[in-house]
């Protein structure tokens, strides 16, 4: 995985928490169910409305390609 993913997911993690902390919003809120569906369906028809279904079908191997380290030639270097 590389260093960058990682470091990407702690940011968003630390501003999620941040901000709950700033606003003195409970951390049960994010165990909500109903927010939960809003947010991960609200996600998935964002990215089925704003791409191709060409491009769509590819996505599992995209995440694949980025949460996986791949080997760079020395040519490419």
């Amino acid at each position: 995985m590389e260093i960058t993913t990682i470091l990407g997911v702690i940011i968003g993690i630390i501003a999620v928490v941040g901000a709950m902390i700033f606003k003195h919003i409970d951390f049960a809120v994010l165990l909500n169910p109903a927010a939960f569906f809003v947010i991960i369906v609200g996600t998935v028809a964002t990215i089925l409305n704003s791409y191709p279904g060409e491009n769509v079908k590819v996505i599992g191997s995209l995440f694949r390609v980025l949460f996986t380290k791949k080997k760079v030639s020395q040519k490419l270097r």
